[in-house]
């Protein structure tokens, strides 16, 4: 039997388990876990049913009627915090005398394997929300733009239609063509926004 916990202050979750039928989660004060998730190393139990600490357990006493343990803690260090989540476990329903030191080394970097996913993910989760973010801010910021963009240009075609001297004419065609570019750029980066949020349609 082998799963990942994963605990809060009163529950233990138990995810990608395996051999423990239906059981997805206990409360704390029953998990065996809750040992291994406030040490610092591996935690071995090679006989459930006669160790004081869990004959009344009812992991042990009733289904799954566990026997064996042996777990190792999975921890996040980060910000100089270090924070306890949970544990990667394995158990038997048949006591076990024969678990050695080598195979607790290795459930130990499972442990560690387990805890640098967990880290990976959440930066992916991280670097997805900000890059979100920019995405929200280039499409907002290219629209709040444009709006008044397009309120120049408008003014710029009303004063090109007056009548204005050689100078003043070349003064407001030089506007104009500098906004009309400015206004490519702002659309351009308005559809690159949309290309990265999935939103451009194309024809």
């Amino acid at each position: 039997i082998v799963a990942i916990t994963f605990m809060d202050e009163e529950t233990q979750y138990l995810k990608s388990p395996h051999g423990l039928g239906d059981i997805c989660t206990t409360t704390r004060g029953v998990a065996i876990c809750n040992y291994t998730v406030l040490s610092d190393n591996i935690f071995v139990v090679p006989d459930l049913s006669i160790d004081e600490r869990f004959v009344n357990n009812d992991l042990v006493t009733a289904n799954p009627n566990l026997r064996f343990y042996a777990g190792a803690p999975i921890i996040l260090h980060e910000d100089n915090k270090e924070y306890r989540l949970g544990s990667l476990c394995l158990m038997d329903t048949k006591p076990n005398y024969d678990f050695t030191e080598l195979q607790g080394k290795h459930l130990a970097q499972f442990a560690l394997m387990a805890a640098d996913a967990l880290q990976l993910q959440k930066k992916q989760r991280l670097a997805k929300h900000a890059n979100d973010m920019k995405s929200d801010f280039l499409a907002n910021m290219s629209h709040e733009i444009r709006t008044p963009m397009n309120g120049i240009l408008g003014m710029i075609d009303m004063l090109d239609e007056t009548s204005l001297s050689h100078e003043q004419k070349n003064y407001v065609d030089n506007i104009k063509v500098s906004t009309e570019h400015l206004l490519v750029i702002i659309n351009g980066i308005l559809d690159l926004s949309k290309v990265e949020a999935g939103k451009m349609t194309i024809d």
